[in-house]
């Protein structure tokens, strides 16, 4: 069994940021996001209903991620959103 990755913490967030921790399809994703949990699964969550079945709807993402830098991901269905303390 590989050992386990540690994840580097994410240090001086600003107070109107948030470190989440995304499960999407078996992965797991770290981002920052200026809105709070609650509400960034509401709006992913409705964005997806919403906009699903349009041919146009590609589920494509970008999210700053907790690392740095932008992160692209794909994203028909989330499993669940925690935020890291």
């Amino acid at each position: 069994m590989p050992p386990k990755k540690k994840v580097p913490s994410v240090k001086n967030l600003k107070d109107d940021e948030h470190h989440l921790r995304i499960f999407i399809n078996g992965a797991t994703v770290e981002i920052i996001s200026p809105i709070p949990r609650d509400k960034f699964l509401q709006e992913m969550v409705n964005d997806i209903n919403e906009n699903s079945m349009k041919e146009q709807y590609t589920g494509w993402y970008s999210l700053r991620s907790a690392q740095g830098g932008v992160l692209s991901i794909r994203v028909r269905c989330v499993d669940a959103i925690e935020e890291v303390n």
